[in-house]
């Protein structure tokens, strides 16, 4: 796993989505999101998971 890659950040998160762990998962997409700031798909993620985790 590369910590510096967006990509990766947002393929742990989708798969800690996947197992509900909606917390967890979040902080992948802020990741992704910090390294690469226009990651559209950990955008749009993060914000439906937000709505679920609250």
């Amino acid at each position: 796993m590369d910590p510096l890659h967006a990509e990766t950040w947002y393929d742990k998160g989708v798969i800690l989505k996947e197992i509900k762990e909606y917390s967890e998962s979040i902080q992948c997409f802020k990741k992704a999101l910090k390294l690469k700031p226009g990651h559209e798909k950990a955008l749009k993620t993060k914000k439906v998971l937000k709505f679920i985790d609250d």
